[in-house]
């Protein structure tokens, strides 16, 4: 889990317990597959900071188990990073920042750039 994506959203939330915990209900999960040495993986995870997006970051680099479990549920792709929202693969780097220049990412996100939740 990349713990320092997640303190950065906790430093933003500036709210009572109560608003805090529905904005965090309402924030997608975002799990950034990477390996430690792939510049395109450091650019996805600038670019979720940029946006105060948290996501956990997993490591696929030496652990052969997890890149074909990676490359299956990414429906065959064999590159990283691999970025999946709600468990939904949405490509790499490339992908991300194409959503990001839609205002989609942000939707799909939940919480940052959108519409407060209705609970609030």
């Amino acid at each position: 889990m990349n713990v320092h994506a997640r303190h950065v959203l906790h430093c933003k939330v500036l709210a009572p317990p109560q608003i805090e915990r529905t904005l965090l209900e309402v924030m997608a999960k975002i799990d950034v597959y990477t390996t430690d040495y792939c510049p395109y993986c450091t650019r996805a995870k600038a670019l979720l900071a940029k946006r105060g997006i948290a996501f956990d970051e997993i490591d696929v680099g030496g652990n052969t188990a997890k890149r074909q479990w990676l490359v299956a549920a990414s429906g065959g792709r064999k590159t990283v990073p691999q970025i999946f929202i709600n468990g939904v693969p949405v490509g790499g780097y490339d992908e991300l920042a194409a959503l990001d220049r839609s205002g989609d990412l942000a939707k799909m996100a939940g919480g940052t750039g959108g519409a407060p939740p209705a609970k609030i």
